[in-house]
């Protein structure tokens, strides 16, 4: 009987070895038990279930663009700023593009006397019909030797002997005269005192009050022109004939009409210089500079006359 329990006993126990050795997973109850693992062999599993990374060439997840890099452009450059600097000078007149001449050209300015203007001072001034003839006057007069004893040609806008409180010419000639000390002073108003109706006895007070004023210079004094607007074409020459009868009174003043030099031979007005050069600005009253240009002969005509 011993013998028979020692043969079971063997029995289990070689039952047992060989289900060790194998290395097989044993179950109880119906759980199955896993074998221990160490750390570095559960990493390696775990790197060999992950799943697999997308192909470059699949499509990306909704939403998600891919970057594309854009090719790098080069910038244009920037277009030179245009030349917006204003002029010097004021624009000139334009001409129209056939210039009418005068079926009887206007007489011509004196031509210039002998008389040497070399080592003259000489000043010019007036309202703004005056700026284009004093520029041609400085520059006729510096030729033939005279001094400009003032910077450059200049004009006071819309003054006259009765501008009052706008302008006070009376005082602005005395302080000048101190200034430059000129030996020729020309001098050229009267658009701005000219209307129909004024007192020409009153203003003949004014005018002699000013040729008295420059008494001690060689003053010329400019007549007004022929105008282009009918209201002063009317009163002009009312003022002119003052201006003329003023000077007459007083050996140290030469009045220079420049009413004849800018009407035709009918005595109308023409905007053109015996050459066919446009004289006059569109409003009929102002000079381009080929108009003061022409005045200016007559002006240095009359300095270098005495």
């Amino acid at each position: 009987m011993l013998a028979a329990a020692a043969l079971a006993l063997t029995i289990v126990l070689a039952t047992m070895a060989v289900a060790c050795g194998s290395g097989g997973a044993s179950s109880s109850a119906g759980v199955t038990i896993e074998p221990a693992t160490s750390p570095t062999a559960r990493a390696t599993r775990a790197a060999t279930t992950a799943p697999p990374t997308p192909a470059a060439s699949e499509t990306p997840a909704e939403g998600v663009q891919a970057a594309q890099a854009e090719p790098t452009k080069t910038p244009e450059p920037a277009p030179p700023p245009e030349d917006t600097a204003p002029p010097t000078e004021p624009p000139a007149a334009i001409a129209p593009t056939s210039t009418p001449v005068p079926a009887v050209p206007p007489p011509p300015p004196p031509p210039p006397a002998t008389g040497s203007l070399a080592g003259l001072r000489i000043y010019t001034n007036g309202d703004s019909t005056s700026y284009f003839m004093s520029v041609g006057v400085l520059s006729l007069a510096t030729a033939q030797g005279a001094i400009q004893v003032q910077p450059a040609a200049e004009y006071k806008l819309s003054s006259g002997l009765l501008g009052g409180a706008s302008f006070d010419w009376y005082a602005y000639m005395a302080s000048e005269m101190t200034t430059y000390s000129p030996d020729v002073v020309v001098f050229m108003v009267g658009a701005n005192d000219a209307h129909v109706g004024m007192d020409l006895a009153a203003y003949g007070a004014k005018v002699g009050q000013m040729m008295d004023q420059l008494n001690g210079k060689r003053l010329i004094w400019v007549g007004q022109p022929n105008m282009g607007r009918p209201d002063l074409a009317a009163s002009v020459p009312g003022v002119n004939q003052v201006f003329a009868a003023e000077a007459a009174r007083r050996p140290w003043v030469r009045y220079v009409d420049t009413w004849s030099l800018t009407s035709d031979a009918n005595g109308n007005f023409t905007p053109y210089t015996p050459d066919g050069s446009l004289a006059r600005g569109d409003d009929g009253v102002h000079f381009t500079s080929a108009g003061g240009a022409y005045l200016a002969q007559a002006v240095i005509a009359a300095i270098a006359g005495g």
